[in-house]
């Protein structure tokens, strides 16, 4: 199985550029699944569908498994993460969709033709969510319009088809290296762990 890392921001951190991504898919034979784990805090637009459009391509001869970590998954990092045929966020993360922004500079003619981009991207982007959303995707343009930022829970994911699975959260307490810790601790300190 191989494995595939995208943390930081799309299109600056050099593990989220669509050039790391396109030689890191290169290196994955066909037919070998994949771990996409994704923890972002979003990015730039240009990069973001380049990396989906890539997975997306690999996708077609490889099985893609989305795993969405802590963090989570904002803005271009969440389109990303739709490209999965699984996808799975851990409990407590979050995915934030919110429609595209930018800047401009110029006259109005200008202005009025950065207002049609950011329209494009947006189309865009509810075209990839519609792929997984559960009911009618003019919901959930709606719930991003009223929001301008929608944060949503693992739970919130899940309801609404954005992710197949949710990761549950697990406590170290029971785990061995953490018991001989807590041991330690308490022989040095005369105390126990908080709770």
């Amino acid at each position: 199985m191989a494995k595939l890392t995208l943390i930081g921001y799309v299109g600056w951190d050099w593990r989220l550029t669509q050039e790391y991504v396109h030689d890191k898919l290169e290196a994955i034979p066909d037919g070998e699944p994949i771990d996409v784990y994704i923890d972002s805090g979003g990015g730039y637009v240009s990069d973001g569908y380049a990396i989906y459009g890539m997975l997306n391509q690999k996708a077609k001869t490889n099985k893609i498994t989305v795993h969405i970590g802590a963090y989570g998954a904002y803005s271009m990092a969440g389109i990303i993460s739709q490209v999965g045929h699984e996808v799975t966020m851990i409990e407590g993360s979050t995915l934030h969709i919110h429609t595209a922004s930018g800047y401009a500079w110029g006259n109005a003619k200008d202005l009025e033709k950065s207002t049609e981009q950011l329209k494009h991207y947006d189309g865009e982007m509810f075209k990839i969510y519609a792929l997984r959303y559960k009911g009618d995707i003019a919901e959930l343009i709606r719930l991003v319009d009223e929001e301008t930022d929608l944060f949503l829970s693992a739970e919130q994911a899940f309801e609404y088809g954005l992710i197949d699975y949710i990761t549950p959260l697990t406590s170290n307490k029971d785990n061995e290296e953490y018991k001989q810790y807590e041991n330690q601790a308490t022989a040095s300190t005369g105390m126990g762990w908080l709770d």
